[in-house]
């Protein structure tokens, strides 16, 4: 819009603050209708007071008698009253506004959180307010303080008990009842966070405008709008305002902690473990990054005084690709700001934020993504997901750039700098596709157990009665009796099988000594001998079953057990089933079915790992490739191995004991390098197979060749 000879009007119905930034004022402009604030220095709010009820031309008159505006040029300031027109605060008399309004952020660009509409909370506050102002207090603060240092200090002593409970709690909880455990600790701990801002807000003597509903990735919570503790006079109170969610969130996090040292195993220790992580890895990671506009955010820009630092530096960024590619000028920092921005080593500080900025809720977006292909992935609906996925990444990457790389409006753009545009624009991309190209590291995880090497697995191939058995950690040398059932059937199949062949030789004897008195019976001789050699050779699988429930040593060794189970009874014959291993003391006289699988046989001291890995992954695979295991216990890098063996069809679902969901799993073999430390047995951890390195193009080629041949 262009202004001419009318005269200017501020909105009488603004809401002024100056407030302190660090050590420079600030005024505040609070728009009362949009909610939207608005910072100007004392130069700026000077030139819009001296413009409300004059004309252009008596404003520049104004603004010359004051010595702090009197180089002020008329550009400079129809450049300001037009950006004061589009922010709808003044407005000409006669004259309606044509900018369009604010347009509201999409659900999408706030991934994390997206909102819904609230009601206005005053009522609930000030009746809550009374109930945790003690906790507000200097000595409640202090206690929180101490409960901190307390919960750190019992990580430390703790930190390896600590880390195998949440990975033993990962597993306990990942169950639908787990996940809907751990959304309920997530939507209790960001409710308490959301009220801690608002409570302080009002007990600082500010106004909360709005709370409502929020999906937090999904999961409902709480929202609390305290923008207008922007009108704070004192930068301690704003920061105090921003601090206090994940202030009340770390105080959780520690009396969760404590709880956790004193109780056992069981859904409780579950809860306190969860809380820990939430409240404070998960706190200190996204509310209180300052690269996301979080609490941490607002802090630091509150901190370093600079206000709207995240717009300030997608400027200069967008400044500066412009400048390169256009050759257009950089816009001169608003004056406002004459803290860390001034001068070249503001625009140092604000270009590296925006970048860090920029790069890190990037990476944010591609795990949330890639979160939500895994879900889906489990459910068989990978591709099509994967690809929605993929498209609305470039679409919200070309839409991010094209903002960047467009030429100013404002700027008159000719032939030659077009060109010179153009060619930068295509360097840069071919600079882009060149870093895809380079080969980067890649690492397939999986799960892995620990097992004797070159191990025999000793199982029931006749079901029986366990009977005697020797015990788990035993030496025993090739041919040596592991197992000895009984089974009543095949005991008695066995002796009516002797009986009838004895009956079918006597009879034969017989026959053969009367055959010379009575000619006829010669005739039954062949009959009664093939069904003599029938009942021998019946009787002789029967005393080759009835050896198969001796199970006897395959190799020399040391028996070890195999994974434990608990099993119910089912019919009279469970009188006495087993739980635990079959090995077990107390699984004496248990009945083992055909198939189970009682025990190994392997090398005392050396180990191997089976890794369990996806079908998509397993042509990635080949012998030779170095594995890294994590266990909890050891420092990571401690056990290192090498793949010997790539199962070539995948586990049976019907037999897998991991009972892992999703696509089939392959069976990877891996030899262990000897170590210090002899591994237990049955250990189960992660495991990272190095495999050969691809570019970023070839991951995605990958990806997309998987997905449409899924499709089709």
């Amino acid at each position: 819009m262009t202004i001419g000879g009318e005269k200017i009007v501020v909105r009488p119905d603004l809401i002024h603050r100056r407030v302190w930034m660090g050590k420079h004022p600030v005024w505040v402009i609070k728009d009362p209708i949009s909610g939207d604030f608005y910072h100007y220095g004392d130069r700026e709010y000077e030139v819009l007071s001296l413009a409300d009820g004059y004309s252009v031309a008596e404003t520049m008159r104004r603004c010359h008698d004051q010595p702090a505006l009197a180089n002020l040029s008329q550009a400079q300031l129809s450049h300001f009253l037009n950006d004061a027109i589009q922010k709808r605060l003044i407005h000409l008399p006669g004259v309606s506004a044509t900018s369009p309004p604010r347009a509201k952020r999409r659900w999408w660009q706030h991934p994390l959180a997206m909102r819904l509409p609230g009601i206005s909370p005053t009522w609930i506050l000030d009746r809550l307010l009374p109930l945790v102002s003690p906790l507000m207090s200097p000595p409640a603060l202090i206690g929180s303080v101490l409960l901190m240092v307390m919960a750190l200090l019992t990580i430390m002593t703790r930190l390896t008990t600590l880390m195998d409970d949440i990975a033993e709690s990962a597993l306990r909880i990942a169950t639908p009842q787990g996940c809907l455990l751990v959304m309920a600790v997530i939507a209790f701990a960001k409710i308490l966070h959301e009220l801690s801002h608002a409570l302080t807000c009002r007990r600082l003597g500010g106004h909360v405008r709005e709370m409502g509903i929020m999906l937090l990735v999904g999961i409902p919570c709480l929202y609390c709008d305290v923008s207008d503790a922007w009108l704070f006079d004192r930068r301690w109170k704003r920061i105090a305002v921003s601090a206090a969610g994940m202030w009340a969130e770390l105080t959780l996090a520690a009396i969760a902690t404590l709880l956790w040292a004193w109780t056992a195993k069981g859904p409780l220790q579950d809860v306190c473990v969860t809380l820990m992580v939430v409240c404070s890895v998960s706190t200190l990671l996204f509310n209180g990054n300052p690269l996301l506009r979080y609490d941490g955010y607002y802090m630091l820009s509150d901190w370093v005084g600079i206000p709207n630092l995240a717009s300030q530096s997608s400027s200069l960024l967008r400044s500066l690709t412009q400048r390169w590619l256009w050759g257009t000028p950089i816009p001169r920092l608003p004056a406002s700001f004459t803290g860390l921005i001034a001068g070249k080593q503001g625009q140092v500080f604000l270009t590296t934020y925006g970048l860090l900025s920029s790069s890190y809720r990037l990476f944010v977006l591609t795990l949330i993504m890639w979160w939500l292909y895994r879900g889906a992935h489990q459910l068989g609906l990978g591709s099509p997901v994967g690809l929605t996925l993929l498209v609305l990444m470039i679409v919200t990457l070309a839409r991010r750039l094209a903002t960047l790389v467009e030429p100013p409006s404002s700027v008159s753009i000719n032939q030659r700098w077009w060109n010179r545009g153009v060619a930068r624009g295509a360097l840069a991309g071919i600079f882009v596709v060149a870093l895809a190209m380079i080969p980067l590291p890649r690492h397939i995880f999986a799960p892995m157990t620990v097992q004797s090497a070159e191990s025999q697995e000793l199982f029931v191939t006749v079901s029986g009665r366990l009977i005697k058995h020797v015990s788990e950690g035993t030496k025993v040398r090739q041919g040596d009796p592991i197992v000895v059932l009984h089974n009543p059937d095949v005991d008695r199949e066995l002796m009516e099988l002797e009986t009838r062949c004895d009956s079918l030789r006597a009879q034969l004897d017989n026959l053969r000594k009367q055959r010379g008195v009575r000619s006829e019976l010669s005739q039954r001789i062949p009959v009664v001998s093939k069904s003599l050699a029938e009942a021998e050779k019946q009787l002789q699988l029967k005393r080759d079953q009835a050896q198969k429930l001796t199970l006897q040593a395959p190799r020399d060794g040391v028996v070890f057990p195999v994974q434990p189970r608990h099993q119910d009874a089912h019919d009279d014959r469970d009188a006495h089933f087993w739980n635990g291993t079959p090995l077990d003391s107390i699984n004496q006289k248990a009945w083992l079915e055909q198939g189970t699988v009682v025990g190994m046989v392997g090398d005392e001291s050396r180990r191997e790992a089976i890794l369990l890995v996806p079908q998509e992954k397993v042509e990635l695979l080949r012998s030779g490739q170095p594995v890294t295991l994590r266990i909890a216990s050891l420092p990571r890098g401690a056990i290192t191995g090498t793949i010997t063996d790539v199962a070539i069809s995948p586990l049976d679902p019907e037999i897998d004991v991991n009972d892992l969901p999703g696509p089939p799993q392959y069976q990877v073999r891996v030899r262990i390098e000897p170590t210090q430390v002899t591994l237990p047995v049955r250990l189960q951890g992660n495991a990272r197979i190095t495999v050969d390195q691809a570019s970023v193009l070839q991951r995605i080629g990958r990806f997309l060749a998987g997905a449409f041949s899924e499709l089709n």
